[in-house]
Order: structure tokens, then C-alpha cells, then sequence
């Protein structure tokens, strides 16, 4: 005779599995924070309500240079902006790799090549 199989109990800590499509968007909130912070400091030197970069690094408590080498997203092309918020962005693009590149060219078609965006 066998003897009974002990239930386990459950800890009610259930995960779900979820399961999505390679091509599902993935909103990365570190990514959309440096696009956002580079076009909010942008529109505070812009207006005036803020005097200077040093200005923002000191109040945002960054390292000297961070500010120079994020506010430049600002003037991202409108459908990177877009892909980035939508979570659209190629896999291989982080907050990480924006703050890395040397340089942001003003130019869209040159964002696009740069970041891995498909030519419009």
C-alpha cells in the first residue's frame, strides 16, 4: 500500500508567466527618464528658469559633463522620441549606450543610422 503524496502548500506568492512576442514593445523606464530629464532641462535653459548647465548638474546632484552629454536627447527626431516612449526602441538601445556616445548629431537621418532606427 502506498502511502498518501503530501500536499504542498502554496505560499501565495504566485507568479505569473508571461509570455510575449519577440517583436512586443519593451518600455524601458531608465531610457524614457534620460530622454525625458534631457528635454526638461532643455526647455528650463530655453525659458530661462534656468541660468546655466552647472546650474542644473548642482541642483540634480550629477557628476560634472553629465548634463552636457544628456541634453543633446533633446532634440532627438520625433519618431525616435516616440519609439523610445512607446518601447519601440531597438534591443540594443539603453539609457546606457545614449550616455556613451561621444556625440548626438543634430541631424535626424544620422540619429537614426547612429541608434539603429530603420530609415524613414
Amino acid at each position: 500500500m502506498r502511502s498518501p503524496v503530501p500536499k504542498q502548500r502554496q505560499n501565495g506568492r504566485a507568479k505569473p508567466i508571461v509570455i510575449t512576442p519577440n517583436d512586443a514593445a519593451q518600455l524601458d523606464p531608465e531610457l524614457i527618464a534620460l530622454v525625458a530629464d534631457a528635454k526638461r532641462w532643455a526647455r528650463e535653459l530655453l525659458d530661462g528658469k534656468a541660468t546655466s548647465i552647472q546650474q542644473i548638474t548642482e541642483r540634480e546632484g550629477l557628476c560634472s559633463g553629465s548634463v552636457s552629454r544628456i541634453l543633446p536627447l533633446a532634440w532627438l527626431a520625433p519618431d525616435i522620441s516616440m519609439a523610445i516612449l512607446e518601447g519601440c526602441q531597438p534591443s540594443d538601445l539603453s539609457a546606457k549606450t545614449l550616455r556613451n556616445l561621444p556625440d548626438m548629431p543634430l541631424d535626424w537621418e544620422k540619429q537614426r543610422e547612429i541608434l539603429g532606427f530603420p530609415h524613414l
